[in-house]
């Protein structure tokens, strides 16, 4: 039985590979895409999980072999009090910062952390500024807001498919960036 470890499961899920495909992956300098969505309650019949299936509606159509995707990272420090199932800063970080090694060890030399609640950003920042140090990796973060997607709007969600011009705009917007990240030259190696 295969069960859906995020929204926008499909071939490029990262859980669906063998070893063998993780390795091929990274040799051919696939870039692994990080979800983060925290729980958060915008309203009293909505879903806690809304930036994750926001974000997994846009990921779910990037097919082949240039990026694989994660499980999100669904715990996240509170920086919204509407936020629900924190963690504390601490674990948060030690969270973030294992997975991330977890790429790098398995042979990733870039990747992408894709974000649904703007507050998260600053969070989020200054992780991949003391992983990117640590490690020499190209890290990237990109969020729901920087694709035009308010995800304060509860219409959204409601519209939120292939088909809707918000989702065409957001879905190009994605993959342009992607395309920028691909192409860019790794950080110089830092000196010990």
């Amino acid at each position: 039985m295969n069960l859906a470890l995020y929204h926008g499961q499909n071939t490029s899920a990262w859980h669906l590979q063998t070893s063998d495909d993780i390795r091929l992956y990274a040799e051919a300098g696939a870039i692994p895409i990080l979800p983060v969505a925290s729980f958060c309650r915008r309203g009293d019949d909505e879903p806690l999980d809304a930036e994750e299936s926001l974000l997994g509606t846009l990921l779910k159509n990037l097919q082949g072999k240039d990026y694989l995707i994660l499980p999100p990272l669904r715990y996240c420090p509170r920086q919204d009090p509407r936020q629900r199932f924190t963690t504390s800063s601490l674990t948060a970080w030690g969270l973030l910062s294992e997975t991330l090694h977890s790429i790098h060890t398995s042979g990733f030399q870039k990747c992408i952390l894709f974000h649904g609640h703007p507050l998260l950003a600053d969070w989020l920042d200054c992780g991949l500024r003391d992983h990117r140090l640590e490690t020499g990796m190209g890290l990237y973060r990109m969020s729901l807001e920087s694709m035009g997607v308010d995800i304060e709007d509860t219409s959204t969600r409601a519209v939120f498919t292939n088909e809707h011009p918000l989702y065409q705009t957001a879905f190009k917007t994605l993959t342009h960036l992607l395309e920028q990240i691909a192409i860019q030259p790794l950080p110089p190696a830092l000196k010990s």
